[in-house]
């Protein structure tokens, strides 16, 4: 009963709070006291064989000493140095992991903050009646946008009185810039690494691609393509009659309808199935243009609602039964 009566966006948080607490502080702790006592002796050793280097009648024990010192020393750096750069990758993924859990779960938080105060959402919502409506007899009810995500990843915010956004919310923001800082806090650190090891002269451009790929690459070019390809902000400016979604500019004239629509997305063992909710806008020709598509059921009712309000045209919801009114 208690978790229930917490907020899902503390939730959030405690993910990277607890997994930090429990799991990587004691492991960081146990790794840093070896690496400790390693780099002592590390240090002892070199400043033995710079006493056997600065010595100038050595017995022959102490020459043998210095050649297995000098064969150890140079081993023993490099492999500190790798360690060093491991330990600030997986630093570093651990310092981003939290910020951006922490950024998502505050973001979240906002979110619904914002929600306690509707788009001049004062009454439940009250549908259209589709049903012999000509413009509808002719749209598509088929979902307009395969897939979705199971997060609400777009909000409607009124930007005074005639102007609405389709804004981006922060935990889709964050969701891609984490892919997108995490690999590139390892190709940074791993091509740096080369640097100092002296592995930079001989490399070329196919060494080059092959260690971006098998460092944070992969991370890197999945954070772009989350970043680019998810859906643009819109507008929708009453003054100047125009809605705009990216390069795409549609005169307020046109929009006869909004439609809301479910799908059900079948996901992985690992990651689950769920329904994705849309909202399309639909054209006096029947034609629909897709301004938003997430998992957030309620979020999806109410912002389909205050758009229809604010152009004052029919919102058709198909996606339960509800209260609906005749569009006439």
């Amino acid at each position: 009963m208690l978790i229930k009566k917490l907020n899902s966006s503390f939730l959030l948080i405690l993910i990277p709070i607890g997994f930090a607490i429990f799991l990587v502080a004691p492991a960081i702790k146990n790794q840093f006291e070896t690496y400790k006592q390693e780099s002592l002796k590390l240090q002892t050793d070199i400043k033995r064989l710079e006493y056997l280097n600065n010595t100038s009648d050595l017995s022959p024990q102490m020459t043998a000493e210095r050649k297995r010192l000098e064969i150890s020393v140079r081993m023993r750096k490099m492999a500190h140095t790798k360690r060093q750069f491991i330990y600030y990758k997986v630093g570093g993924m651990m310092i981003l992991l939290f910020g951006c859990f922490t950024f998502m779960g505050f973001g979240s938080f906002l979110i619904k903050k914002q929600r306690d105060v509707p788009l001049g959402l004062s009454t439940p919502p009250v549908f259209d009646d589709p049903e012999g409506d000509a413009v509808a007899e002719k749209t598509s009810w088929a979902p307009l946008k395969k897939g979705g995500s199971n997060f609400v990843t777009h909000i409607l915010k009124r930007e005074g009185p005639d102007i609405l956004r389709i804004k981006r919310t922060s935990v889709l923001n964050s969701f891609a810039w984490c892919f997108l800082l995490i690999g590139l806090n390892y190709v940074i650190l791993t091509f740096y690494e080369c640097y100092v090891l002296d592995k930079w002269v001989s490399m070329d451009f196919w060494k080059a691609g092959k260690l971006f790929f098998i460092s944070g690459g992969p991370f890197v070019l999945i954070g772009l393509f989350l970043i680019f390809s998810s859906s643009p902000s819109g507008k929708v400016d009453r003054k100047k009659r125009i809605f705009s979604l990216g390069r795409t500019r549609i005169p307020l004239a046109d929009v006869y309808a909004v439609q809301v629509l479910s799908e059900f997305v079948q996901g992985s063992s690992s990651s689950g199935s769920f329904y994705s909710y849309e909202i399309n806008l639909v054209m006096r020709n029947g034609e629909r243009l897709n301004i938003m598509d997430h998992g957030a059921e309620s979020y999806i009712i109410e912002d389909a609602h205050s758009l229809g309000r604010f152009l004052k045209v029919p919102v058709w919801n198909r996606l339960y039964a509800c209260r609906i009114i005749s569009s006439g």
